[in-house]
């Protein structure tokens, strides 16, 4: 038993924001069912992981790499024609909650917005996603990630040595979109567990990356602007060319540093950078040029010893081989069966009870259509028609045809 088993969800989310939300829910246990479009469109993958024009070999690679859909299952189904929202329509008959992160204004005229579902099933928990929100100002402005991240005020935050803002190296905007629309969804269904009803949730990128900025915006709201300092000294470059960070906001872990260095002459500049900005200046420029004399692993140990806040900074081939991340069970070692021997990223929660399952890898598009039309009562002579017509695609009849 998972914890969110026996729920079902109607996904209908693309790229990264509803997939990195979704595929919580599955790895919890909910069945996400992925509602898919028959044929590629704009340029992109059905999610950020799929090929952006996939042969039947490169599908199914990418498909035993793929996190963000493992545990989830898939239906194409053409929602421009009337057979093809007619048997989506069914399938929101039985269903929990439904994703979907069109722009605003594209599932009304789909005829799949939460009015009309509503009343098909009033206990179905509807959750959009978009950039702005369905009623903003900038309803009609397309974004991605960077643009969300413009708006809430994010990348403001991250500035090079010249004072420029920098992008981030994950989708922040996407990722907390995602979350929080899980977040959104589950709270939606223990609200049903009391009033027998479903209801409307309306999450957005920016507003939800936004919210990742309470201590900004209340030291701000407080004290106004300040100056920023030129000098950082967060990340330290080491001897080998790798990198540290160091974070020692603690008076006693701030004195251990010192300690360590050999500098206890820094302690009393200790959060001084607004009083005396020339010598925590020039404090900042010893520290980085004395870390040039040591690797990286070396004044790790010396710090971790010491008792200080400090962690290298990892490589994508270092992750794995890192004892925290191994400890946590942070990497899946799978067995496909046809790529055979592959590695995915881990699930963060751990339950005592209700630990992870690992269901199934990523589906292929339409891998469970005519499983998930049979369920809904179709024949198998309706679901050929609806196949041989395009209103829907099966992974099988593909391959055949």
């Amino acid at each position: 038993m998972m914890p969110l088993e026996g729920y079902r969800l109607l996904d209908l989310s693309r790229l990264q924001p509803g997939p990195s939300g979704t595929h919580v829910l599955a790895d919890m246990g909910m069945e996400v069912v992925k509602v898919e479009e028959t044929e590629p469109r704009g340029g992109m993958g059905r999610d950020v992981l799929t090929p952006v024009i996939p042969t039947p070999e490169t599908e199914v690679l990418y498909s035993a790499y793929n996190a963000f859909a493992r545990n989830k299952k898939s239906i194409a189904i053409n929602l421009r024609t009337d057979e093809g929202r007619e048997a989506l329509y069914k399938l929101v008959e039985s269903a929990d909650a439904f994703i979907e992160g069109y722009r605003p204004g594209v599932m009304k005229r789909l005829g799949c917005d939460y009015e009309t579902l509503s009343k098909i099933n009033p206990r179905l928990v509807y959750c959009s996603l978009s950039g702005y929100g369905q009623d903003s100002p900038y309803v009609d402005l397309p974004g991605h990630d960077p643009n969300y991240c413009s708006i809430a005020g994010q990348l403001s935050l991250q500035r090079d040595e010249n004072g420029t803002p920098v992008g981030n190296g994950i989708p922040m905007a996407d990722v907390a979109g995602g979350v929080h629309a899980a977040m959104g969804i589950m709270a939606a269904l223990m609200a049903r567990e009391k009033t027998g009803r479903g209801q409307y949730i309306d999450v957005t990128l920016t507003h939800s990356v936004m919210s990742w900025m309470v201590s900004a915006t209340a030291n701000f709201f407080r004290d106004g602007p300040k100056p920023r300092v030129s000098e950082q000294m967060g990340v330290l470059k080491c001897r080998d060319g790798k990198f540290l960070t160091v974070s020692n906001a603690e008076t006693h872990f701030w004195v251990n540093f010192c300690t360590a260095i050999g500098h206890e002459e820094f302690i009393p500049l200790h959060k001084a950078s607004d009083q005396n900005p020339e010598e925590f200046s020039s404090m900042v420029k010893q520290v980085k040029e004395l870390f040039l004399t040591k690797d990286r692993d070396e004044w790790f140990k010396i710090l971790a010893d010491a008792e200080t806040c400090v962690a290298p900074i990892l490589e994508l081939d270092e992750l794995f081989d890192n004892p925290a991340n191994q400890h946590r069970g942070m990497l899946l070692e799978l067995n496909h069966p046809t790529i055979g021997d592959v590695k995915q990223l881990g699930p963060v929660i751990q339950f005592s009870d209700t630990p992870f399952e690992f269901r199934n890898f990523a589906p292929v598009l339409g891998q469970d259509t005519v499983e998930l039309l049979q369920e809904v009562g179709y024949d198998s002579a309706k679901i050929d028609q609806l196949i041989d017509s395009s209103a829907v695609k099966a992974w099988d009849h593909k391959l055949n045809s």
